[in-house]
């Protein structure tokens, strides 16, 4: 399953892949916004995997010496059993350069603010003419 759904992501962010990227709101503190890029949801059963986009406020959080401007992430949400998995996640940074993350393979219960948000929206999206959209 989960090649399956590396390969819809590899698919899916090709060169030609126009990104659709819809605001799932601020955080409560109004410092980040969360995106998900609608055009990479895919679903396997109750996993279901899209790439995600959290805006950081201007100078608000840095990594080592330099200011965070966004990050990307391509996760998987396991709707039946509240879980995420994060495959890929990049660090955008002022100036230009980016960080990638090392994530661990296992899958993690929902905890933060933001994955709970991001599964809340993949478990009720049916798709481009669906309720959640």
């Amino acid at each position: 399953m989960k090649l399956i759904l590396v390969a819809c992501f590899l698919f899916a962010s090709g060169t030609t892949h126009a990104a659709d990227w819809l605001s799932l709101g601020k955080a409560e503190d109004g410092n980040s916004e969360s995106f998900v890029d609608r055009s990479t949801i895919a679903v396997v059963v109750s996993v279901r995997s899209a790439r995600f986009k959290y805006v950081l406020k201007h100078h608000i959080d840095m990594y080592k010496t330099r200011w965070i401007e966004r990050s990307e992430a391509f996760s998987e949400y396991d709707c039946k059993r509240k879980t995420t998995h994060a495959i890929e996640l990049i660090i955008y940074l002022e100036g230009g350069d980016t960080h990638s993350v090392p994530l661990p393979a296992e899958w993690q219960a929902v905890k933060a603010p933001w994955d709970q948000v991001a599964l809340n929206y993949l478990c009720a999206w049916q798709g481009d003419q669906g309720a959640a959209d």
